[in-house]
């Protein structure tokens, strides 16, 4: 009896949480939060698969360097676009 009392309380404080004008604030929050998550996700992707797509491409005698510098500026900018679509 005590576990549902407790559900019950918690759920009803949550509902009067989101509903209030806070809680749309929370939820904004949150919307936000997940859509960076995806996008840090996506950079990360991103940077693994990239220099597969070097090699792939007989591209082995590039320096590993230059590799890098390639694959950072293709995946931040598509971090970046992601991002502004988190907005």
């Amino acid at each position: 009896m005590k576990k549902l009392l407790i559900f019950i309380f918690t759920t009803a404080a949550s509902l009067v949480l989101l509903t209030s004008a806070d809680g749309q604030d929370l939820g904004e929050r949150i919307k936000r939060a997940a859509c960076e998550k995806a996008c840090e996700r996506l950079y990360e992707k991103c940077m693994g698969t990239s220099g597969k797509a070097l090699d792939r491409e007989n591209q082995e005698d590039i320096e590993s360097d230059a590799k890098d510098v390639v694959k950072e500026e293709t995946c931040q900018a598509s971090q970046e676009e992601c991002l502004k679509s988190c907005e």
